[in-house]
């Protein structure tokens, strides 16, 4: 069922408004977009949402909450981290589709379909095609181990060469459990998933170990979201801040001094939240450097939708907004979905925005089988839906897609 969708409720658009409007007043009116007061009513309102909402929406909520508090030290004790762009308006446009994006994420990602991931919900049950899928899994994880781990290499060492189908390993995971019949294939399943997250972790590949701990995660939470739950991921967050000290070497600083140094590098900000923003908001200065029309905004767009289906090779560089500002300026990497939509769309990112969390919503209350696999892939790839580029959830939702459809295929056929 889709809640919050299903009927108009005028106090939620009203209430969707009537922050937008304060935030547009800050950037246009009153030309003053780092209020204190809309950061912190989106930091407590983001708060309230991480301890309410118990659907898959949980985990976007949870990593805006974070997202806005690596910016504590912008917004509360005003630390200058605009001077690596030539242009303050670049900074602050992203700043701005930041707040509007916030602000549509707290009040429409509130899904209460809790019940959705159910796995005796998935009509294909099959012995075989699980332990095909767990050996896939155990492949990948000794391709991932093929060049050493953090203890006698460096990060950068280890990733030099990217495999990028290995991106596609939550996949395999999630089949392998959700299609198995007998106890025995589950934990082999299972084995084959603690032997691929183990990979990960020792080689440093952070959202590779997260997408596969949180799909597996939320396949077992058959109640929702819990307290308890929330208390234990707050604990895996920690660790991998630890993890992420001990691979950028920065281990001797506390967590205060890592925030606020953290905007020492020329006006960087040494984070992964921080260095997405900073490419996004490098990629609006491109924009704006090269006075972008409609038409180009379009390409960009289609671009990135084309990244989801095909190689970059075979799409015109000029498409390819990434690419294109990775040439005149020195990016961090990744990317923020705010900042990538509100090239494409401007102002209208106030009505995409809601529109997208329908669409989302509307995905993932087709049937019991699609809204499994469909809210699993969710969870797993918040973190790069949102930071490092949107249409990777839109290539992962396509594959996984493909896969079930093959499986159909073959549960007609009795395999």
């Amino acid at each position: 069922m889709m809640s919050g969708f299903s009927t108009f409720d005028i106090k939620t658009y009203l209430a969707y408004v009537f922050i937008v409007s304060i935030i547009v007043c800050n950037q246009y009116l009153l030309n003053n977009v780092f209020n204190q007061e809309i950061f912190l009513f989106l930091i407590v309102s983001a708060l309230y949402r991480v301890l309410t909402v118990s659907s898959y929406f949980f985990y976007l909520n949870a990593l805006l909450l974070l997202h806005l508090i690596f910016f504590i030290p912008y917004f509360i004790f005003e630390i200058s981290i605009a001077t690596r762009f030539s242009s303050i308006a670049s900074f602050t446009e992203n700043i701005y589709a930041f707040l509007i994006f916030s602000a549509s994420v707290i009040v429409f990602a509130t899904d209460k379909s809790v019940n959705c991931h159910k796995v005796d919900k998935f009509k294909i049950k099959s012995d075989f095609l699980s332990l095909f899928f767990s050996i896939l899994v155990l492949i990948s994880a000794l391709v991932t181990l093929r060049n050493g781990t953090l203890f006698l290499h460096d990060y950068r060492d280890l990733t030099e060469v990217r495999l990028g189908i290995l991106e596609f390993t939550t996949i395999p995971i999630l089949f392998s459990i959700i299609v198995s019949k007998s106890k025995i294939t589950k934990k082999v399943a299972y084995f084959s998933w603690i032997l691929y997250m183990f990979s990960t972790l020792i080689t440093g590949l952070r959202l590779r170990f997260v997408s596969s701990f949180l799909i597996v995660l939320y396949l077992s939470t058959k109640e929702g979201v819990t307290f308890k739950l929330k208390l234990s991921l707050s604990t895996i967050v920690l660790i991998l801040l630890f993890i992420g000290a001990i691979r950028n070497g920065s281990l001797g600083n506390n967590f205060i001094e890592i925030m606020i140094n953290s905007f020492s590098n020329d006006g960087a900000i040494i984070s992964t939240f921080g260095g997405a923003f900073t490419t996004g908001s490098f990629f609006i200065e491109y924009v704006n450097s090269i006075n972008a029309s409609i038409t180009d905004r379009v390409l960009y767009f289609f671009g990135d939708l084309f990244r989801a289906l095909f190689s970059s090779e075979f799409i015109p560089e000029s498409m390819l907004l990434k690419d294109m500002t990775s040439q005149n300026y020195d990016i961090p990497g990744g990317g923020t979905i705010y900042s990538f939509f509100y090239i494409y769309f401007s102002d209208f990112i106030i009505i995409f925005f809601p529109f997208m969390f329908f669409l989302i919503s509307s995905l993932i209350s087709k049937n019991p089988s699609l809204s499994l696999i469909f809210s699993s892939v969710f969870v797993a790839y918040t973190a790069r839906f949102m930071l490092y580029g949107w249409f990777e959830l839109f290539r992962m939702l396509l594959a996984v897609l493909i896969v079930y459809g093959i499986l159909v295929i073959l549960k007609n056929k009795q395999v």
